[in-house]
C-alpha cells in the first residue's frame, strides 16, 4: 500500500523575484503595474521601480541601455535590464486579484497570438513570490519586444488592455482583431480612445513585416544612438504610427518603411470583420 506522502500532490514551487529597495509593502495598485526583472544570471531581481505608465517603462529600458539610469532605474545599484527577453513583473493590489489574474494571463494569449504571426517564441507567465508584494506575476517573452522601443510599448499597451477591456478573443488573430474592432468607441481611457482607434488594423503589419520595417536589427539605433530628451514621449507606438518620432533619424526611416507596407497591404481581408 503506497503511502501517503507518496499520494500527496506536490505543491509548485514558485519562482521567487526579490524586490528592489524602497519597493512598499504597504502598496495600493489599483491599475497595472510593470517593473523589470533581471535575468537569472543577476539574481532575478526586480530592476526597476513599479510604473503604470508605458512611456516610463520605455524610458527606463533607455536608462538601461545608455547606464545613464532614470528615476525608475539606477545602473550603480539596480541589475541589469535585460534585453535578450522580455522580463516584465507585473504587481496589483489584492483587491479583486482573482479577476485581474484572469484578464492578465489573457493579455499573455493575446500576446501568443501576434507572436505566432512571426513565428516568435512565445511568451509565458507565471505566479512568483516576491519578497515585498503578495501579488506578483513575470511575463517572461521574446527578445524582438525588447528590440525597439515601439514594440515594448505595443507589448505593454497589448497587457493594459486586457486588464481594463479584458478577456479579449484568442482563438485566432482574425478573431482578435474583429474584437479589438468591436471596441473601438467603447470607452475605457486613453488605452481604447486614443491607442486603439489608431492602430487595431495595423498590429498585424507591425509584427508580420518586423524585419522589414526595422532594417536592421540594431540595438545601437534603437536605445542608445537617440535624442534623450523626447525619447521618453515619442518612442511609444502611437508617435510611430499617428505622428513623428523626432528623436531618431533611423526611427522615421522605419516609419516611412511601416506607412508604405500599410498602404500596401491594408486593408487586410478579416472574414470575421466582413460579417459585422
Amino acid at each position: 500500500m503506497p503511502s501517503t506522502n507518496a499520494t500527496k500532490k506536490k505543491t509548485k514551487k514558485l519562482i521567487r523575484v526579490e524586490g528592489r529597495g524602497g519597493s512598499s509593502g504597504g502598496y495600493g495598485f489599483s491599475s497595472i503595474n510593470f517593473a523589470f526583472v533581471s535575468n537569472p544570471s543577476d539574481g532575478r531581481r526586480q530592476a526597476s521601480s513599479t510604473m503604470t505608465c508605458r512611456e516610463y517603462v520605455n524610458r527606463t529600458a533607455w536608462g538601461a541601455a545608455t547606464t545613464q539610469g532614470d528615476s525608475h532605474h539606477t545602473p550603480s545599484s539596480d541589475p541589469p535590464v535585460d534585453f535578450d527577453r522580455l522580463r516584465i513583473l507585473v504587481v496589483h493590489d489584492p483587491s479583486g486579484v482573482d479577476t485581474f489574474k484572469t484578464k492578465l494571463f489573457n493579455g499573455k494569449a493575446c500576446l501568443n497570438v501576434l507572436e505566432k504571426i512571426n513565428k516568435w517564441k512565445p511568451s509565458t507567465i507565471t505566479t512568483v513570490k516576491h519578497s515585498v508584494y503578495d501579488n506578483a506575476w513575470l511575463l517572461t517573452g521574446p527578445e524582438e519586444w525588447m528590440s525597439q522601443p515601439q514594440l515594448l510599448s505595443l507589448a505593454t499597451w497589448v497587457l493594459r488592455l486586457c486588464a481594463t477591456k479584458g478577456p479579449i478573443e484568442t482563438k485566432s488573430f482574425d478573431a482578435l482583431e474583429a474584437n479589438l474592432s468591436r471596441l473601438r468607441g467603447s470607452g475605457g481611457g486613453s488605452d481604447v480612445s486614443t491607442y486603439l482607434d489608431n492602430f487595431w488594423d495595423k498590429l498585424y503589419i507591425l509584427l508580420k513585416y518586423h524585419n522589414e520595417i526595422w532594417n536592421p536589427l540594431d540595438h545601437k539605433a534603437a536605445w542608445i544612438d537617440v535624442s534623450s530628451g523626447s525619447f521618453g514621449v515619442y518612442s511609444g507606438l502611437y508617435t510611430f504610427v499617428c505622428s513623428k518620432p523626432e528623436y531618431s533619424k533611423a526611427v522615421q526611416s522605419a516609419q516611412g518603411r511601416f506607412f508604405k507596407l500599410c498602404k500596401k497591404h491594408l486593408p487586410r481581408k478579416n472574414p470575421l470583420l466582413q460579417r459585422r
